[in-house]
This record gives C-alpha cells, structure tokens and sequence, in this order.
C-alpha cells in the first residue's frame, strides 16, 4: 500500500477518534433552558445497536468515548425522546440536545404494536403511558451501572396475622457494601416466561417479583396487556397503567398488577402487582408485593422500599374425609434502603427510626460499657458512661431489647429483658431497662434447676460439635458434687453449687455411648465459660 494511502487512513483514523473524545454534551429543557438531570444518553452504531448508555450529572451533563458511534438518543420522563445524528454534529463545541417536555404523560405517541391483546379504547394512552414508565425504569438500571454507591440495606421477614396487615414479631438484617441497586429479582427473564414467579422445589416455594430489568424487556410486552388504572382516589396526582397475562397458563404462577407515575413531580412511584395461580383459596389473604421509588439523587430513581407478601399452605397432608379449613401460613419478607453514598459527596438517607435505651444494673447505677442489642437483628448498642446506648435506622415494627455479654455472647447466649417498643419513623422511642450481670443470669438459671447455693460461684459450659453447632442431649458430669444432667437445645448447662474460689473442676461430656470427652477448669472468677467441642 502506498504511503500516502496509509496517511489518509492515520488521518481519519486520528479524526474519528478525536471526535470520540469530544463526545461531551450538554442535556436542556426546550422552555426553561435548564438542565436535565437523570437523562439516559445512549449511543448507537451505524447499525442502530447500542453501544453504550451513560445518565446526565445534575448539571444535565455526560461525556463518553466511542469511536464507532454515529447516533445518540436521549430519553427522559416527562420529555418526549430526542435522537442526534453524531456525523452531522458540530464538535467544535459542547454537544448541545434540547428536549421538550409531554404536555401530558398521556400525550400520543407512535408505537409498534404487534400485541396479542385485544383493543381497547385507552390502549393507545396505556402503551404511551408505558413507554415513559419505561424511561424512569431505564434510568434506574443505568444509574445502577453508572452511579454504584455505598449502600445500607435492611431486609427483613416478618409472620403476618391471618389476611390482616398486623405483625408482632419481626427479623431484620443490615446489609452494607458497594452495591448496585437495593432489589433485584433474580431470575432472567426467559426463566419467567418458562416458570414464572413461583418457583417450586422439595424445600418449598421461593416466590419472586418484577424488577425493572423484567419490565424494560421486550417479551414482557409480548406477554403482558395494557390498560389504564382506575384513579386512586387518595392519591389524585398519580396515573397508572395495569398490566395482567395475555393468557393463562395453569402451570405457572403469574403476576398482574400495575406501575404508577407521579404526574406532578414526573417521576416513578410505585409498582403493585399480585400473584396469579396459586391456590384459590389463598387469594384472600392477598399476595403480592409492592416496589415503592425514591429519586435518591436528582433525576435517579432508586428501589427505596420492596416488600412479598406470601402464602403457603400449612394444611395437614393427612385431612379428614369431611374435609376441613385450610391453614395458610402468611408472611412479609422485603427490604429498605437506609442510606446511600457516592463518590461524588452525594448521600441520601431514608426517614427511618432510632431508639434511646438507658440502661441500669439492680442496684440502680448505669450500666457502663455494655453491649446492647436487638432480638433477631442485626442492631447493635453500646451504652456509653451514663448507661446510655442509641440505636439507629430502626425499620418501623416491634422490636425487644437483649443484653449481650462478650463471655455469653461467644456461647451463643443473649440475656433477654423484658423491654419493648415499636420504632416508627423519624421518631426516637425512649426507654429505660434493668439488665442483669451475666454472673446473676446464670445463677437465675441455676436456680431454675436447683443447682445453686448462695455464693457459689458459677459455671457455664456449652458443648459443640466439630463444626461448632450446638449438642443439644449431651450427657454431662462435675468431679465435684454429685449431679449430672444433659445439654439443653443450645448445648449449654450451667452449675452453681458450692463452687469456691480455686476450685478446679473437672467436666465431662458425651452422647450416644461414645467415649466422654474431659477437660479441667479452675474457677478464678465470679463466673466461668467453658466451650466443649466433642470429639
């Protein structure tokens, strides 16, 4: 090839990639010329496939390099949707794209239609209404993908009365990391088409829901019928779209249901949805789930809160000939998200609840320096020098105050007290609680089985296997006293029978005939733990 053929391709080359670089632009609105944050910019090839997507800053700027685009579309809520030729642009200066806002969500639009659901009158507005949907959905899961921040999840379970909305007990864990959303369903697409939003299995049914990778795809809109949602009236300024299965198939769990946008603030709300297919006679009990959004920073709307509500069928599989009710156990399992962080200095925080637990010991004085936590969560206190601990981010519900010693703690033992209360959000419960010392739950227990004489000290011992789950049913002995028993369900026992200051113990451990496993302490303090693994 001749030289100058290879400086003309070096030219071009260099030129294009030039023109790479300079894809840096600006996103306005038509009228007020003000920026637009949260606009999906996507760039395409020649062929119109996607390249790559970015999301406008708050200042409604993106910047990328791609040396095969020739096309960018942009699409934001509320806006009708824009497409530059790049080819054509001007890069001698910022790349300018100004949208212009729907005068109504509702507002007509040209679609392609190949659905298999019959004609309505108010299908054209549903697939309009749709397709802005559709817009917020995708600024989500670029911003997942463009925006990862350091998240605080909590996700919880709770057991549901009856078809009520009532709960008096509830689990909560605290999930924090670099994360790219707070809820994601986690079958593929195809795998709903296949099996739906049940999945069946020996252990028993795993229940999903629709994320917006789910809605966003095409074969949704092969499978799904739209329709305008009946107005809510408490919440006027919101507009929905339902949808619900072109056809029934009986060997799948579907979901129907619909996704509401909020007219005013041009921004995704909420999506409904309830399961189809399950046993008719649970349909009363009303499962389902809810996915509610936030705009965790301008323009981005984020999951903030999930929820499942699920029912399974507890009915004894051996029934009498006459045929009696069922028994249907119901249960809530969702998440929040608590607070979000990115590199960028942006945070966010959800309006959650805290408590303030003033924490005494019998004889009145503070209890210093005391872990404090939360029964079946994941919420952890430490009380300060007046016996003070705050807990933070408390998801609304009922909640019971434990006392965790560091010794009783390691065997798996939380000190219960008799503290209640229910967090509600941006509210902090006040309460106040006597805790006794690990030494006087001991002897309270000792007690309880008549091992005990007053001042002895106190011996606590749990017995483990080689994996470190507990041994419940071990068979136990002292060389001292005369008493043997066996393990409780979390393999411990406790003794505090004239055991003095110096005394060395021997203790010995066995199940199931197996050889005993022996070892020796020495009581030096007020009270002793001791962690057995069987041989």
């Amino acid at each position: 090839m001749k030289a100058s053929v290879w400086r003309f391709l070096l030219i071009a080359l260099c030129a294009r990639t030039l023109h790479a670089q300079a894809t840096r632009g600006v996103v306005l609105d038509s009228a007020s010329h003000q920026p637009i944050p949260g606009a999906v910019v996507t760039f395409l090839d020649v062929s119109r496939h996607t390249l790559a997507r970015t999301i406008t800053s708050q200042a409604g700027t993106f910047a990328f390099a791609l040396p095969l685009a020739t096309r960018v579309r942009v699409v934001r809520l509320g806006f009708h949707p824009r497409e530059i030729d790049l080819t054509t642009a001007s890069t001698s200066k910022s790349l300018e794209i100004v949208m212009s806002a729907l005068s109504q969500l509702l507002e007509p639009i040209r679609v392609d239609d190949d659905s298999p659901c019959p004609r309505r009158s108010d299908s054209h507005a549903a697939i309009a209404l749709w397709e802005q949907a559709k817009s917020g959905l995708l600024a989500t899961v670029v911003a997942r993908q463009e925006l990862p921040a350091m998240m605080t999840n909590l996700t919880y379970t709770r057991p549901i009365e009856g078809n009520s909305d009532r709960y008096r007990e509830q689990e909560v864990r605290i999930h924090k990391g670099n994360a790219a959303s707070s809820f994601r369903a986690k079958p593929s697409i195809s795998e709903f088409e296949q099996t739906g939003f049940v999945r069946r299995g020996p252990d028993g049914d795993l229940f999903f829901g629709p994320d917006a990778e789910t809605l966003l795809n095409d074969a949704f809109m092969r499978n799904y019928c739209l329709s305008l949602a009946a107005l809510d009236k408490e919440r006027p300024a919101l507009a929905g779209v339902s949808f619900v299965p072109a056809r029934r198939n009986r060997e799948r769990v579907d979901i129907s249901g619909a996704i509401w946008i909020d007219t005013v603030h041009r921004t995704l709300d909420r999506i409904e949805f309830r399961y189809i297919g399950l046993d008719p006679e649970s349909d009363a009990y009303r499962p389902g789930g809810e996915l509610i959004f936030q705009e965790v920073r301008p323009g981005v709307p984020q999951i903030e809160r999930w929820f499942l509500r699920t029912v399974v069928d507890r009915t004894n599989p051996v029934r009498t000939t006459s045929g009696g009710p069922k028994r249907f156990e119901v249960r809530e399992s969702g998440g929040e998200l608590a607070r979000a962080n990115w590199n960028d200095g942006t945070s966010w925080k959800a309006p959650l609840g805290g408590a303030r637990v003033h924490a005494t010991t019998k004889s009145g004085g503070p209890l210093v320096r005391a872990t404090l936590g939360l029964s079946g969560t994941d919420y952890v206190a430490t009380t300060d020098s007046t016996g003070t601990a705050q807990f933070i981010d408390l998801l609304p519900g009922p909640y019971r105050v434990t006392a965790i010693d560091s010794m009783m703690a390691m065997l798996g033992i939380h000190g219960q007290t008799d503290a209640r209360f229910v967090a509600a959000r941006d509210s902090i419960s006040e309460l106040s609680i006597i805790v006794p010392s690990p030494s006087e739950a001991v002897d309270a227990a000792c007690r309880q089985n008549g091992l005990w004489t007053a001042g002895s000290y106190a011996l606590l011992v749990q017995v483990v296997n080689a994996t470190g789950s507990p041994v419940a049913g071990a068979r136990w002995s002292l060389s001292v006293g005369r008493t043997t028993g066996v393990t409780g369900s979390n393999g411990v026992f406790q003794y505090c029978f004239d055991l003095e200051p110096g005394k060395i113990v021997g203790i010995s451990v066995s199940r199931g005939g197996e050889l005993p496993t022996t070892v020796t302490r020495t009581m030096t303090s007020r009270l002793t733990s001791v962690r057995i693994v069987l041989r």
